[in-house]
């Protein structure tokens, strides 16, 4: 199955993403999702944008269940918890549109928050129509991942350790089926991934030099060790090894 055949083209206005968000019916999956990342400068743009009328880009919203009884239906948000976010986080009033950050600097809008918005600019708001990108349920959650490390690879907001979360922390995946889809992305092209791995071996040839300084220099060596700044893994093995 094609992920885009069955993505499910849609229309939501902000006032239906905050109060989707609000009852907990649109959530963040933290076993491969990021943490909330964008700095107030970055949610005062995208209001901006908001209110500018332009075009912002799709979310991309996994549907995990539906209730019975209500016939509510909650999303994971596989892409756009930042837009999500900064969209509630003003209507909420966390911050108002501060000059400095705004592209506009003599608008209406300047340095006020929502509560202090005029009418029509606050219907601008809740009125904005997002373009929303569904995932039936039926679409696998390692697929689901693949399209989360897909779309958030070129990110640079994205930092190594939540992209290694991604790979390695989903619960439901088998670690090395995740590494190989990363791998099929070319996720490892990025540096940030290479990160950990470089240290690795960084770390060994470092470990393996002092080895043979210390077995060189015999007790100077080991006066020289004690006073290297290194890793806290080197500096146990070094303990343990020769009781430093």
């Amino acid at each position: 199955m094609r992920i885009i055949d069955v993505l499910q083209p849609d229309k939501k206005t902000s006032k239906w993403i905050v109060d989707n968000y609000k009852n907990e019916l649109l959530v963040v999956d933290n076993s491969f999702q990021r943490n909330y990342v964008w700095l107030e400068k970055h949610q005062i743009s995208l209001i901006e944008t908001i209110l500018l009328g332009y075009a912002i880009p799709e979310l991309y919203l996994w549907v995990i269940d539906t209730d019975p009884i209500t016939g509510e239906t909650k999303y994971s948000i596989v892409d756009g918890q930042q837009r999500i976010g900064a969209v509630f986080n003003f209507i909420d009033g966390k911050f108002k549109l501060r000059r400095a950050y705004l592209s506009n600097k003599d608008a209406d809008y300047v340095e006020k928050t929502f509560s202090d918005l005029s009418d029509d600019e606050k219907r601008l708001i809740w009125s904005y129509s997002f373009t929303i990108r569904q995932l039936p349920q039926e679409v696998s959650r390692e697929e689901i991942v693949k399209m989360f490390l897909r779309l958030n690879s070129t990110d640079k907001s994205l930092n190594p350790q939540e992209l290694r979360n991604a790979i390695k922390k989903s619960r439901h995946l088998p670690s090395g089926k995740c590494l190989k889809g990363a791998i099929s992305l070319q996720l490892f092209s990025r540096w940030e991934l290479l990160y950990p791995y470089m240290l690795c071996f960084v770390t060994h040839l470092l470990l393996t030099l002092l080895i043979k300084i210390h077995l060189f220099l015999g007790r100077q060596g080991k006066i020289l060790l004690k006073f290297l700044t290194i890793s806290g893994i080197i500096k146990i093995s070094f303990q343990q090894k020769f009781h430093l």
